[in-house]
């Protein structure tokens, strides 16, 4: 079992599944999204040339391409997050026939239509909006627990629409007081942005503590480049300019004016 996972075949067996389909979107969730790992050995197997396939890690995100028929793998080691399973609400199509004592099992495949659930998140996210240089905009966010309680651990879903492919990125999100500093934070990205294609849909889960007792405190969220690090991307809000951060929210303390 340990041989079959260094050589991802359950991968290999999803590409063999997607070699059958023809013209085709796929997005599939595995560990290593990244462009030198999963997707290297998706294109060392891949026969069917219409395929266009994205990568994500479904342990903290969830991509989506917005056309009428689309499809979504999941592995075992890289399953749905489940505070994001109320934003992906379909049943399986098939699930891959692996061995017994597979341990990235089971890999699940599903066929969905991708306007739909995108119309799903619009009416379960908050609306936000804000973009990110040039190819990523905000379409919404929501706070897991909605009312976070002082000390408590916080998932922060958002919802990005990409406009075109990018050099490594990483998104954080910070919670921010009067000051400045961030006093919770949460840097990550796992829809890795050289494999983006422009006009997909996806939600980043952050999580963070929230603050123990502070004035007022915003929470906030931006990106950077990896190579350099903290070259951050510029933010554009209504068509203008701004700094390099978005606000999703601003929070008061019960004795705050």
């Amino acid at each position: 079992p340990e041989v079959r996972v260094q050589y991802e075949t359950n991968l290999v067996e999803t590409i063999a599944y997607v070699n059958q389909l023809g013209e085709s979107d796929i997005s599939i969730s595995t560990t290593t999204p990244g462009p030198f790992h999963s997707p290297a050995v998706a294109q060392a197997t891949l026969t069917n040339h219409q395929a266009t396939l994205r990568w994500f890690n479904g342990q903290r995100s969830l991509l989506i391409s917005p056309v009428n028929k689309t499809w979504v793998t999941f592995s075992g080691f890289a399953p749905l997050s489940p505070v994001l399973a109320d934003y992906f609400a379909a049943a399986p199509l098939i699930s891959l026939p692996l061995r017994p004592d597979d341990l990235d099992r089971p890999v699940t495949i599903y066929q969905i239509d991708g306007r739909q659930v995108i119309q799903q998140w619009a009416n379960q996210l908050l609306p936000a909006e804000g973009m990110l240089g040039e190819v990523v905009q905000l379409r919404g966010y929501a706070l897991h627990p909605a009312q976070p309680q002082p000390g408590e651990i916080v998932q922060v879903v958002t919802w990005w629409e990409i406009l075109a492919p990018a050099d490594e990125l990483v998104f954080f999100t910070h919670v921010v007081g009067e000051d400045g500093p961030p006093l919770a934070q949460d840097d990550r990205l796992d829809v890795p942005a050289p494999t983006w294609v422009a006009g997909d849909m996806f939600l980043q889960v952050h999580e963070l503590k929230w603050p123990e007792s502070v004035a007022g405190y915003s929470l906030v969220v931006g990106a950077y480049y990896l190579h350099p690090p903290s070259s951050r991307l510029p933010v554009t809000m209504n068509g203008l300019a701004t700094r390099d951060t978005i606000p999703l929210t601003t929070v008061f303390a019960p004795d705050s004016p």
